[in-house]
């Protein structure tokens, strides 16, 4: 008498980087959940900017937070600071409750500038403080948004 014993390929999240990641699955079944999850969507912003010269000014926005396609961990955020159609490029990687923003290169008429900071996440409130830096010059933004 032959037993034959048939591997049964068990589904679930195949991703390690993924908050539901299985080690048991043999198939991703496309549940996978990551922590940046959370920060996905649009915020209308409101932030003021200090330069470090003159007088602090307003500036109305809306951001988009997406995840990123090339590691589900991280994210891209569309026109923040109100760059017209730019990504913030660079390490922007979702923790927690924070967005952390390093380096980030934004490429904007012609000029780069540098992101440095944070965003924070209660609710759906977003809480962002952070600088731009362009040509030796760092300007100061805080504000919040309002997750839609």
């Amino acid at each position: 008498m032959l037993l034959a014993l048939a591997h049964v390929k068990k589904e679930g999240c195949t991703d390690a980087i993924a908050t539901n990641y299985d080690e048991d699955a043999d198939e991703d079944d496309g549940t996978c959940e990551y922590v940046s999850d959370k920060f996905v969507g649009t915020y209308i912003m409101s932030e003021t900017v200090t330069p470090p010269t003159g007088d602090p000014y307003s500036i109305n926005y809306t951001l988009t937070i997406e995840r990123d396609a090339s590691n589900g961990a991280d994210v891209r955020l569309k026109r923040l600071s109100n760059f017209s159609s730019a990504d913030v490029l660079g390490v922007v990687s979702a923790t927690g409750t924070t967005i952390n923003i390093t380096n980030g290169q934004v490429i904007s008429g012609g000029s780069t500038f540098v992101i440095n900071g944070s965003l924070s996440l209660s609710n759906s409130t977003l809480t962002s403080v952070y600088t731009v830096t362009n040509n030796g010059t760092t300007d100061n933004v805080s504000g919040t948004g309002i997750k839609q």
